[in-house]
């Protein structure tokens, strides 16, 4: 089909549908996916009836009469740094699927978009045309190339380096580690193991011009809002879970998240008019992880849209370090690949809805070869070994996913 033009808008029709997992639905290309299990809430995309990239929201024109609008419907996000972008990712994409297939914790729906004029007859005909797939198995994965330790620990003491001479007062340095497989890696595959083994994750598809797919299980929340009333935290300090019970006593694990905390709150104070955050930050568990966690309550200005505050807090000392600016340009001084969107963000968007997660925990996958990304923070009082064991502990989620034991 061809793709509509986005400044003409867009036709949608939905209704409820009778479908077993969203991870086999078909036939057509899956190019987006989005899971909150915890939350009783998963949609799958299908096929590509639009993009856009910036500010202007395509219209959607919706002809059901049954209550099925679905969430987003957009589906995308954006790179760490627009300057260093994945071929076929853009610095920002959305995309309207298709068909935007979705479980609301009771019943299943689906949804169908075309260009501004389709028929409804049409749109009905496409969800009719739904089928279920074959699951796909895949044989495990080789034993993945880490990278160079020595090459991390170089880069992990220049890191250490600007910290100490106040040049940061943190940065997030971070590594690459390559995985091939036997045959190309099954992406329904990959999604359902993490979904499966990241209870209270995000886990998340998008998939590039180029067929290649960027997956992960992020347990970074960026923001969720709905109208003007915004809910964001900070993520920051890490444990694991058998070592973790010091962590909201640890000195260099409290910094490290207060640099978040305060980063964050610099960003909304200005298109805010209501601010509010936690006294002090909270244990949140993961799998095998512990994160400190401090939520954030704003209520944006009127006519601030929350797009514009999710764009002003990411990305966040968390996942750059502070002061922003210069640890952004210390990033792309020192680190040897493009980054794209790994460090970004995915989500969902719609008229006056926004939901959204930091990309990280998450690998871009083509064919039989993978690139699961992995970052540490670093602040006074790191140690290169530290990091190195940080980030192999971080890289673990994605890595089993992808059918290989933990670096």
């Amino acid at each position: 089909m061809s793709i509509g033009d986005s400044r003409s808008g867009f036709v949608g029709w939905g209704c409820a549908v009778r479908i077993g997992s969203l991870l086999r639905v078909g036939p057509l290309e899956q190019t987006g996916y989005w899971s909150r299990p915890d939350a009783g809430f998963a949609c799958v995309a299908l096929g590509l009836a639009g993009e856009f990239s910036g500010d202007v929201e395509p219209r959607v024109h919706w002809l059901a009469e049954e209550d099925a609008y679905p969430p987003g419907p957009f589906i995308g996000g954006w790179a760490f740094d627009p300057s260093r972008p994945w071929p076929g990712f853009d610095a920002e994409r959305w995309i309207l699927p298709e068909i935007l297939c979705w479980w609301d914790g009771k019943q299943s729906w689906a949804a169908a978009f075309g260009a501004t004029g389709t028929p409804k007859e049409e749109l009905k005909r496409r969800i009719d045309a739904l089928t279920e797939t074959t699951p796909l198995c895949a044989p495990p994965a080789n034993a993945p190339d880490v990278g160079s330790r020595d090459a991390w620990e170089r880069i992990a003491r220049d890191a250490i380096a600007a910290v100490e001479t106040l040049e940061l007062a943190k940065v997030v340095p971070a590594r690459v580690i390559r995985v091939s497989a036997p045959v190309a890696f099954a992406i329904p595959r990959v999604l359902r193991a993490l979904e499966s083994r990241n209870a209270g994750c995000t886990t998340f598809m998008v998939r590039g011009r180029g067929g290649e797919a960027f997956v992960g299980a992020s347990p970074e929340h960026l923001c969720s809002a709905i109208g003007q009333n915004f809910v964001t935290e900070a993520l920051a300090g890490t444990a694991l879970s058998l070592h973790g019970e010091g962590l909201r006593s640890s000195e260099k694990d409290l910094r490290e998240h207060q640099e978040v905390v305060d980063g964050i709150l610099a960003a909304l104070a200005p298109l805010s008019e209501a601010l509010h955050s936690d006294a002090a930050p909270s244990e949140a568990r993961f799998a095998h992880l512990i994160h400190l966690r401090t939520s954030i309550r704003a209520v944006l200005r009127p006519g601030v849209a929350p797009m514009a505050a999710a764009r002003a807090i990411h990305p966040s000392p968390a996942v750059a370090g502070a002061p922003k600016n210069a640890a952004m340009d210390w990033l792309k001084r020192n680190e040897e690949f493009a980054r794209g969107w790994y460090g970004g963000a995915v989500g969902l968007r719609g008229k006056d809805r926004l939901e959204v997660v930091v990309a990280i925990r998450c690998a871009l996958l083509g064919g039989s070869n993978a690139h699961a990304f992995v970052g540490a923070g670093v602040v006074k009082g790191s140690t290169p070994q530290g990091e190195w064991e940080e980030t192999n502990a971080k890289a673990s989620t994605i890595l089993s996913a992808l059918g290989v034991a933990s670096a």
